[in-house]
């Protein structure tokens, strides 16, 4: 009887998944990561990912085409989605127009409404602040909210978000576009775009590294 105990004890180790243990001894392989300002709430979760996964460590690059990762907000090939976020236009704090309307904001863009009066506001030039025509936030509110018009000559640039945001909670009168995720007190949101998917997006079939941390950003 002991023995037939001993021999089915063996059959069953036998049968048992391998343990990972393995899989936890392996050198961590280093993976690049881009993420735009648009993106820059999810940088720490790659961070955490990497750690948690065991398997890889994260390195930010400025290089896109460089990257085995890639955060992108709206449609993309070979991407992922791991969450949504939301695109508001934003004002200062200070400025008397609490919210304004589709029609409002797509009129303040296009240059046919310049000065706070024109809609219950103060007296004040609107100070209007856009993005780079290929920035991929105001590439979704052209689309989304500003149609066929094209913003004013007169507009002012901003280089990423946060000299965006920077910029109008010194600024009374300024107006621009932001996500919506850890806005300051000085600012506050005059008219909410949309929620759009944030995806993760890799060059080629993703290997076992990135997959682990793709599906980790996921559940996150």
């Amino acid at each position: 009887m002991r023995y037939i105990f001993i021999l089915l004890l063996f059959l069953v180790s036998a049968c048992s998944p391998k343990s990972s243990s393995l899989d936890l001894d392996k050198e961590p392989l280093l993976f690049s990561f881009y993420s735009t300002s648009a993106t820059e709430s999810q940088v720490p979760l790659i961070y955490s990912c990497a750690e948690e996964t065991r398997l890889g460590l994260a390195s930010r690059t400025s290089n896109i085409n460089e990257a085995d990762i890639a955060l992108h907000i709206g449609a993309a090939e070979n991407g992922y989605k791991i969450s949504d976020i939301e695109l508001v236009v934003i004002g200062n704090n200070q400025n008397a127009n609490q919210t304004l309307s589709k029609t409002q904001v797509a009129d303040i863009f296009k240059g046919k409404i310049t000065n706070w009066s024109q809609i219950g506001g103060e007296d004040a030039p609107i100070k209007l602040w856009v993005y780079d025509k290929n920035n991929e936030i105001q590439i979704i509110f052209d689309k989304t909210t500003l149609g066929t018009g094209i913003p004013p000559t007169m507009a002012r640039q901003a280089q990423n978000m946060q000299e965006m945001r920077r910029e109008i909670a010194q600024d009374t009168s300024a107006i621009g576009i932001s996500t919506k995720a850890e806005l300051s007190t000085n600012l506050h949101i005059l008219y909410s775009i949309g929620d759009f998917p944030i995806l993760a997006v890799t060059k080629d079939e993703p290997e076992e590294i990135i997959i682990s941390v793709i599906n980790c950003l996921q559940e996150n």
